[in-house]
C-alpha cells in the first residue's frame, strides 16, 4: 500500500500522533534550553568579568571576534527557531485532544515562520566555516595587509555571511504558495 499524500488529512494525523516524533522533538526542545542557557550564562560571565575577556581572549584577532559572535548569534537564532517550531508542530498536536483529522493541517505562511529561520542559520552555519577559513588565510598570508585593516575584515565578511544567507534563502522559497495546507 502506497503512503498517502503530503497533504492529505489522514497523513497529518499520523504525524502529529507519532510518537518517536514526539521523543525526538522532546530532545531537541531539551538540548536547545540547555545551550540557550549555557550562551546566555557565557555572555553573562565574560562581561561581568571584562578582566577575563582581556586576558583569555586576547591572542584571538578582532575580526576572529566578530565572525565568532555572528556565528553565536545565528546559534542562538536557530536555537530559539527549533525550540518553536518543536512547540508549535510536535509537542502541541501530540497532545491535542481534536479528533478531526484536517485540523493537524498547518498553513504554508505558519510553517515558514519557523522553518525559514532555522534555514537561514543552517546556511549561516556553512557560511561562517567559509568566512572563517578566509579570515584565517588572510591573516596567515596577507598579514601585514591584514593588521593594517583592522576589525573591517571581519565586519565585511559578517554582512556577506548574512547576505548570502538570506538570499539563499529566498531563492530556497521564493515558489512557495503560502496560503496551502501541507
Amino acid at each position: 500500500m502506497a503512503p498517502p499524500p503530503l497533504n492529505n488529512c489522514t497523513a497529518a494525523y499520523n504525524f502529529a500522533k507519532h510518537a518517536p516524533m514526539y521523543g525526538v522533538g522532546m530532545i531537541q526542545a531539551t538540548l536547545s534550553i540547555l545551550s540557550l542557557t549555557l550562551l546566555i550564562w557565557i555572555c553573562i560571565v565574560l562581561f561581568q568579568n571584562k578582566h577575563i575577556i582581556s586576558k583569555r581572549t586576547a591572542q584571538l584577532h578582532t575580526n576572529l571576534k566578530i565572525l565568532l559572535i555572528s556565528g553565536g548569534c545565528f546559534y542562538a537564532i536557530h536555537a530559539i527557531a527549533v525550540l518553536s517550531s518543536d512547540i508549535a508542530f510536535v509537542q502541541i498536536p501530540f497532545f491535542n485532544k481534536n479528533d478531526q483529522e484536517c485540523s493537524y493541517l498547518t498553513p504554508t505562511w505558519k510553517c515558514l515562520l519557523v522553518c525559514v529561520p532555522m534555514f537561514l542559520c543552517v546556511i549561516g552555519f556553512t557560511t561562517l566555516h567559509v568566512a572563517m577559513f578566509i579570515e584565517r588565510c588572510l591573516a596567515t598570508f596577507y598579514f601585514s595587509e591584514y593588521e593594517r585593516r583592522g576589525p573591517i575584515i571581519g565586519s565585511l565578511l559578517s554582512i556577506s555571511m548574512v547576505f548570502v544567507s538570506c538570499a539563499v534563502d529566498f531563492f530556497l522559497f521564493y515558489k512557495e504558495e503560502f496560503f496551502e495546507y501541507e
